[in-house]
């Protein structure tokens, strides 16, 4: 059975980095954990600049009540920072720029911004937390925190940009 706890070596200390749903499919089926590792090495330098740039058009756009327009100009800007990082930069080509558009655009339209301001207050976007249960640490980054202004709840808010299909606009 492959292993999921192999740990990274930083600064000569060992760590666990594990996401939630990499965790879930490891304990789901370790076998398809182990193909999804081999899905990565392929794959994820698109996949994960993908979902980089949707999450910068919402959280760094919608949640700062931005307009569809600067935020869809702030993902240029951000792609071409990230250009220099992606290993093979021509498997982000300007189909896969037009998807993280369409998701963008979708969800502008599906998410009433004058009505979601009306009701919430963004209190932080990517605010960064850290704690200890059971001597092992845990951190990482919410990517917004939101309070319903008509009852004070505070909502942690957690965009997730592979929950469905995005489908290409032509």
């Amino acid at each position: 059975m492959p292993s999921m706890m192999q740990p990274n070596v930083t600064a000569g200390r060992k760590t666990m980095a594990k996401s939630a749903s990499s965790m879930r499919t490891y304990l789901t089926c370790p076998k398809k954990y182990a193909l999804s590792k081999d899905w990565e090495q392929k794959y994820a330098p698109t996949a994960f600049t993908r979902g980089t740039l949707v999450h910068f058009g919402i959280v760094e756009g919608f949640m700062k009540n931005l307009s569809l327009s600067a935020a869809l100009g702030g993902v240029s800007l951000e792609l071409e920072k990230l250009s220099e990082s992606i290993e093979n930069r021509d498997a982000f080509d300007d189909k896969e720029l037009r998807k993280v558009r369409a998701y963008i655009k979708g969800y502008y339209a599906h998410h009433n911004q004058e009505e979601f301001f009306r009701e919430f207050e963004v209190m932080a976007t990517e605010s960064a937390f850290e704690f200890s249960y059971r001597n092992q640490r845990f951190s990482g980054r919410i990517d917004a925190l939101l309070r319903r202004k008509a009852t004070g709840e505070v909502i942690l808010y957690e965009l997730k940009t592979t929950s469905s299909n995005v489908s290409d606009p032509d």
